[in-house]
């Protein structure tokens, strides 16, 4: 049965939008896996998405079409009140954003491993002996 991991918007934005480490996110995201990512995630999304269009970076139409293919590639999950207090926890004690946070306490609660872009998330999750919730995404 393929493992559960959680993406973070780095590894989506990434899958998504031509940027450095697309191949890697792309060939990641084609893996026997079952994506999961917060809600939230959807938000960070559109906020990507907006960025590339007001850059020139993408069209509009790309920045929708990433949006409507989101649920297709990731199950999109409501954090619980146990998950969004761990996540605050994280947030007040290890100085992670509440987003970070967040994807790091349903990593926590499925007993998943987030995978993320994000080198500076991986070496302070590391630093705060979370390191067994995360890991960077592999290159292809």
């Amino acid at each position: 049965m393929p493992d559960e991991v959680i993406v973070d918007a780095s590894v989506l934005g990434a899958a998504f939008f031509e940027e450095e480490r697309t191949r890697d996110a792309r060939a990641f995201m084609l893996s026997e896996h079952h994506f999961v990512a917060p809600d939230l995630a959807s938000i960070e999304i559109a906020s990507i998405c907006a960025k590339k269009v007001w850059r020139g970076l993408a069209t509009s139409d790309v920045g929708t079409e990433a949006l409507a293919k989101l649920p297709t590639l990731v199950r999109l999950v409501r954090l619980t009140e146990a998950q969004l207090s761990r996540a605050y926890e994280f947030a007040h004690r290890f100085r992670f954003s509440a987003c970070d946070a967040t994807y790091l306490s349903i990593a926590e609660a499925r007993r998943a491993t987030l995978v993320t872009i994000d080198e500076r998330l991986v070496r302070r999750a590391l630093q705060v002996d979370l390191g067994r919730h995360i890991r960077p995404l592999p290159v292809s």
